[in-house]
This record gives C-alpha cells, sequence and structure tokens, in this order.
C-alpha cells in the first residue's frame, strides 16, 4: 500500500542541535548578600567589568565565588576556604555571586583505560579541552556516544555511532576512553538529492539536511529519538527532476537501502503532487520520497520538510492516517509529540538497526534461551510495536536480549519473523503451537 501526504507551512521557528561551547559553562547565585571576611583568592581587581570578573572567576576552578561593586569597577575573587560565617556587609552597591554546585558532566560516562574506537570519529582531535568540556561537548551533539582523552595534556576527539573498537588500538596508558552510559535511541539517514544538471536542488546540501534532521530530533519529544545524518549523495538525472513526480522516484530505488538505515530521496522543489510517498509497512529499512519543500521559499521550509520526513516514515512502521493499519493504533501525523509508544516503537527500531550493524553472538540463542518447535504460543504480552521480522532467529534472540522486560520470543522456521513478549506471557501459553514456529524463553535465572 502507497500512501500519499499533503503538508502546508506552519509558522514555527526552526532550531539545530547546538555543539557545546568551548567554555565550561558556570551558573551563579547572585544578590545583595554579606562578603566573605576572609579567603581572597589573589588581589582585589580594579578597572574591570562585572562580567569580565565573572568570566575570571568560571576560568580559575579554584575560584568559588567573587563579589563586583555595582557602581565601580572593582571586582574580588575568592577561594574555596573563605569564612562564610564570618561576614561583612551586606551593602546596596556590592553584588555577591556564588558559583551554584552542578552535576560532573563525566558523571554521565562510564569510562576507563580501554581500546579506543579506530573509526566512527565525529571530529578530528581536538586540542585545548579539558575532559568535562569534551564531555559538555559531547553532551551537546545528539549523535556523539563516547570520546577518548589524553591524560597528559588536554586533547580529546568524539566518536558517533558507528564507532568500533578493537584492541589493535590500544588500550595505552595515556588515552582514556569515555562511552555514554545511556546512549541515545539514534537512527541513521541516506539521503539522496535528485538534481537537475542545472542545479535546481541545489539548496539542498549536506548543512541543509542536518537542519531537517535536526528539526524532527527536536519534534521527537526535543531528542527522545535522535535522526543522524549517514551518507548525503547528489543523483543528477533530468528525467527524474523535470517530470517533478515523486512514484518514478519511488519506484527507481525502492529495496535500495541497506538494513539498520533510513533511506530518504529529495524530489524537484516544485513537485507536482503531496508532499512524500512511502510504503505502509513494518521494515528495519525505512525508504520514502519526499518534496524538497522549496515551493514557497520561505522560513518555514525546514519545520515542513522536518514533518513530512517524521510523516513518511512513520508509515514504514504501519502508522497509518487513521490509525488502525496493522491494529497499529498511531496515526501518522503527531505521533512524535503526542505518542509516548509511538516514540518508542522509534526507539526499539534504533537498537534493533545499531544490532543489525553491529552484528551479534551466533551462539547467544543457544546459551540464553529454550527453544522448541511445536510449542504453546503465548495469548498475550507482546510487544506492541515494531513488528519487524528478524533475518534468523538468532537476531531475534539478540533483540529480545537488549531488553530486560522481553522475557521469550517466537519466530518463524521458514521465513523471516520476530515477536517478543514480556512477562504478562509467562503462565499464558495457550495456543497451540505449530511445526513451523519456534517457540524460545530466557534460561530461568535470566533476565
Amino acid at each position: 500500500m502507497k500512501t500519499v501526504s499533503v503538508w502546508f507551512n506552519i509558522l514555527i521557528v526552526a532550531l539545530g542541535l547546538l555543539w557545546g561551547s568551548t567554555a565550561l559553562a558556570v551558573d551563579y547565585l547572585s544578590g545583595i548578600w554579606k562578603i566573605p571576611a576572609t579567603g581572597e583568592l589573589g588581589a582585589r581587581r580594579y578597572n574591570t567589568t562585572p562580567q569580565a570578573c565573572k568570566d575570571a572567576c568560571s576560568a580559575n576552578q579554584s575560584c568559588s565565588g567573587f563579589y563586583a561593586f555595582t557602581d565601580w569597577d572593582t571586582c574580588q575573587l575568592y577561594g574555596p576556604d573563605a569564612d562564610v560565617a564570618a561576614r561583612v556587609g551586606p551593602w546596596s552597591n556590592v553584588q555577591m555571586n556564588w558559583k551554584k554546585a552542578s552535576p560532573d558532566p563525566l558523571a554521565a560516562y562510564t569510562s576507563g583505560f580501554l581500546p579506543i574506537p579506530n573509526n566512527g570519529a565525529l571530529t578530528d582531535t581536538l586540542y585545548g579541552y579539558q575532559p568535562q568540556q569534551c564531555a559538555k561537548m559531547c553532551n551537546g551533539k545528539a549523535d556523539c556516544v563516547g570520546f577518548h582523552t589524553i591524560t597528559t595534556s588536554d586533547v580529546c576527539r568524539l566518536y558517533g555511532l558507528e564507532s568500533t573498537w578493537s584492541s589493535t588500538n590500544g588500550p595505552w596508558s595515556n588515552a582514556k576512553l569515555f562511552m555514554k552510559a545511556t546512549q541515545p535511541a539514534i537512527l541513521m539517514v541516506d539521503v539522496h538529492v535528485i538534481d537537475s544538471t542545472s542545479g535546481g536542488n541545489a539548496r539542498w546540501t549536506r548543512e541543509y539536511a542536518q537542519q531537517v534532521l535536526a528539526k524532527a530530533t527536536r519534534e521527537m519529544n526535543n531528542g527522545e529519538v535522535v535522526f543522524s545524518l549517514g551518507s548525503f549523495d547528489r543523483i543528477v538525472d533530468d528525467q527524474l527532476f523535470n517530470g517533478r513526480a515523486m512514484d518514478p522516484i519511488f519506484v527507481k530505488y525502492d529495496n535500495s537501502g541497506r538494513p539498520g538505515r533510513i533511506n530518504i530521496y529529495v524530489a524537484a522543489p516544485m513537485s507536482n503532487y503531496g508532499g512524500g510517498v512511502a510504503w505502509v509497512t513494518v521494515t528495519l529499512s525505512p525508504y520514502a520520497v519526499i518534496s524538497s519543500r522549496y515551493d514557497s521559499f520561505n522560513d518555514y521550509d525546514v519545520e515542513d520538510t522536518a514533518r513530512i520526513f517524521l510523516h513518511e516514515i512513520g508509515h514504514n512502521q504501519a502508522f497509518a492516517h487513521n490509525g488502525s493499519f496493522y491494529s497499529y493504533p498511531y496515526a501518522t501525523d503527531w505521533y512524535w509529540s503526542s505518542s509516548p509508544l509511538a516514540r518508542q516503537v522509534f526507539a526499539r527500531l534504533a537498537t534493533w538497526s545499531k544490532l543489525r550493524q553491529k552484528g551479534f553472538d551466533p551462539n547467544l540463542k543457544n546459551n540464553n534461551y529454550s527453544c522448541a518447535v511445536n510449542s504453546p504460543l503465548p495469548d498475550r504480552g507482546t510487544f506492541p510495536a515494531p513488528n519487524v521480522p528478524a533475518a534468523t532467529s538468532q537476531e531475534c534472540a539478540a533483540r529480545c536480549s537488549q531488553s530486560s522486560s522481553c522475557v521469550a520470543f517466537h519466530s518463524s522456521t521458514m521465513y523471516p519473523s520476530c515477536v517478543l513478549f514480556d512477562a504478562a506471557s509467562i503462565g499464558n501459553a495457550t495456543q497451540p503451537g505449530n511445526p513451523a514456529t519456534e517457540m524460545c524463553w530466557k534460561t530461568a535465572g535470566r533476565k
């Protein structure tokens, strides 16, 4: 089944994902309060501004606070041993500022002297950055999963979803690896722009594609699911471009994507109908054709295009316009902001996509599951979505192992399939089995 979608311009400012500042951001509590009688950090400073005083304190790890005269350019920094019990003042022209206690940005990472990634870097080597600063940069970039630092100097490098590591690259005694303790649900997107020899789609650049995906990420409950640009290329085809129809593009490139990636083809700006074309089905290789959306040449194209993108790949998870196709209760419009369960579909898809890309232990099923054909099947407790077929029963077992709430799965012995079950299925295996279905339960004591 194929669906055609139409979107109209909506007045919302498009925002992108921001990198963290190169300086550590420091928050302060401020007020006309008493000031310490002791604990000054260095000499009092004159002919300076309150902002310069704040910057000096922020840049000094030993500085716990400062005061600034509001009517004179005077500043005094205080160290951690400032005597807060014996204070003088307050005075109406002295603003006292104390650093807020803030969580260590490194606390969200697991770290150690481990092998470091040998590919998948998001940045070149960055010089002059402390580990905390590197962590803040990684936190500010949606597709960053970790970084490594050099302990003997302020050097770091960020890594993305496709980074892999092995014993061939360390471990080194001075290179420490930091990985996010909780990885975001990241889906990689390959963007293919249909263009003409005259450059009719030239405004669709890599940077613009990143803006669209960043906006789609923000729409997904401000980053609950992250869309990250994988590859970007331009296909010069005057016939497809000048025809202004999406169907020929859709037919030509159908099934051309690799599993674990979203493949989006961008049609001409003045496409002759709708906003996009996609199959309504469940797939681990989402695929759609969307309009360039430069028909109005205004500031809202990013917004329109991001929502067209979300609408069409929603169809690829069997979300329908009326929210009923395949008994899935999700409409393809606004699921991204109105339905946590629908976003969970994409979070699982991201996990399984990463699993497909990285590979899995082929012995996992044999070591962790008790399996049998013709065994009774549960009549309840199925995971709601996505019901994406797995290439093998081993892959299905690997998916179940990704989730602590999955206790069992079944798959067909004749064709790719995979259905997961949670704890509600325990004691409810009352449906008859069959010779073409393998039912597997996690081994007792394993979760």
